[in-house]
């Protein structure tokens, strides 16, 4: 009996002393990472299918950064937080070991329903930008998720990261009179949010954008935007607005508020405005 204990015991610690050793080496791995002087030109990004098991159910693929081949990387650990919904107690190296890189469990009887997702990536001198379209079957509408990240300084970029302090008041000016001089691609862009929406009122709205007598004049911007993600193109900007034009409709729906759109900007509109490190080819 005293020899099985023995034996127990050593089994327990050779399992326990596999996993601090793979722990380790992760946390090796990403500090080396963390510590080194990357580049976009660094990082390659590939798409991993995501697997699938009893609890969640995925289809697609998801776009990871492989650094030097590796993918226990600081960036992709921005990537699962955003893609698991920052869970409590979750361990990146797990999520990127049991959802990427083994194989999908079969008899699956998912809990909480089937999710697609499409990612997009973009990257410019030290900052990524990365964009999570997901849908879940029987939601109501896609959602959007976005991550803007400076992987030599580790820290999420916010709109007032990118502003030049100095030009601020003179950046909000120029945001408004672009958005009231752009207003078909404000109504353009919410169409394109529509139409993935399943919401009573979203046919009705659509309706009455598409209207020819629709009236751009009855649209009101607030002067208050958010940073939503870069692209090859430019900065793309969240905003939001009251549409008189459908107030009938949300009258009958006694729904009042602001509505959601977004604006791409482009570089060379922003340069005046932006730090260097924002716009490629600085």
């Amino acid at each position: 009996m005293k020899v099985q204990n023995q034996n127990y015991i050593m089994v327990w610690m050779d399992k326990n002393s596999l996993y601090i050793f793979v722990l380790f080496v992760w946390l090796l791995m990403t500090s080396d990472l963390s510590s080194q002087n990357i580049n976009c030109s660094d990082i390659k990004w590939i798409d991993y299918e995501i697997k699938t098991d009893s609890t969640f159910a995925y289809y697609d693929s998801i776009k990871l950064a492989e650094i030097d081949g590796v993918l226990f990387n600081k960036i992709n650990e921005e990537i699962i937080k955003k893609i698991f919904n920052n869970r409590v107690n979750d361990d990146p190296f797990y999520y990127l070991s049991h959802y990427f890189l083994t194989q999908t469990k079969s008899s699956l009887n998912p809990q909480l329903g089937f999710t697609s997702f499409v990612t997009n990536a973009y990257c410019v001198n030290k900052i990524f930008s990365y964009q999570i379209e997901g849908y879940t079957i029987g939601a109501k509408q896609l959602f959007y998720q976005y991550i803007n990240y400076d992987f030599q300084k580790e820290r999420n970029i916010v709109l007032e990261d990118i502003v030049i302090e100095s030009k601020e008041g003179s950046f909000k000016k120029f945001m408004s009179d672009y958005m009231n001089r752009n207003k078909n691609e404000i109504i353009e862009n919410l169409k394109e949010l529509l139409q993935s929406s399943m919401g009573y009122y979203s046919l009705n709205y659509l309706d009455v954008l598409d209207n020819p007598a629709y009236d751009f004049n009855k649209i009101h911007i607030k002067n208050e935007i958010n940073l939503r993600y870069f692209n090859s193109k430019g900065i793309i900007f969240s905003l939001q607005f009251r549409d008189i034009n459908l107030l009938e409709i949300e009258n009958h729906y006694q729904y009042d508020g602001f509505l959601d759109s977004f604006i791409l900007v482009s570089y060379k509109d922003l340069k005046d405005f932006i730090y260097s490190d924002f716009y490629p080819n600085n």
